[in-house]
């Protein structure tokens, strides 16, 4: 069922891969993968809709708020029968139906920046998608510079996906794994690209 079901991005894989390996070796990768999602709202949904049509094998989803009307235009698991659900438990439902093959579980709650709560948070995952707007580069102590630094000590990739009304950004990605830099390597070339280095201003 799961072979036919991902045949064709199989496909892909082994079109682009340079190993000499079948592409259900790809497929089987991803399978492996537990997805921490930080955020239910428009970047969440939208990233944990494609996590599972994917394939990912597990996902936790992490949101403290409920759904509202205002949601439906761009909050892709959700309709008018989730208004008032807390949003990981509706995205649960969602993403059950969609891919039935792809575990999830749910946090319901808001991240504070707490080293015992994000570690608990972050517990046995091997990726974490940072879907709300992300104030790190600029002020300090954040719940998100507190994700970066653990997500580090453990080796946990992470890929940023944020953006308000004027802004969007895709990126970066922190692989974690010494290859590349970390948050607290990029902030001050990060803060120069936006605004300035002013933590007010920022």
């Amino acid at each position: 069922h799961e072979i036919e079901r991902y045949d064709r991005q199989q496909i892909q894989f082994s079109a682009v891969e340079k190993n000499g390996l079948p592409g259900f070796v790809y497929q089987e990768r991803l399978k492996d993968q537990y997805v921490c999602v930080l955020g239910m709202g428009g970047w969440g949904t939208w990233i944990s809709l494609n996590l599972a049509l994917s394939g990912f094998g597990k996902l936790r989803l992490i949101d403290p708020d409920y759904v509202e009307l205002s949601n439906l235009n761009r909050q892709v698991l959700y309709d008018d029968s989730s208004i008032g659900k807390p949003k990981v438990i509706a995205a649960e439902q969602s993403l059950r139906r969609i891919n039935p093959n792809v575990q999830v579980d749910y946090l319901q709650e808001f991240i504070e920046p707490d080293e015992t709560q994000i570690r608990r948070a972050l517990n046995n995952c091997t990726m974490v998608m940072l879907c709300w707007a992300n104030q790190s580069h600029f002020v300090q102590e954040t719940p998100e510079e507190i994700v970066h630094k653990i997500a580090l000590e453990l080796k946990i990739p992470i890929i940023e996906i944020a953006g308000d009304p004027f802004d969007v950004a895709v990126g970066p990605t922190y692989l974690n794994d010494g290859s590349t830099p970390c948050l607290r390597c990029v902030r001050p070339k990060m803060q120069k690209l936006w605004w300035g280095e002013s933590e007010q201003l920022g």
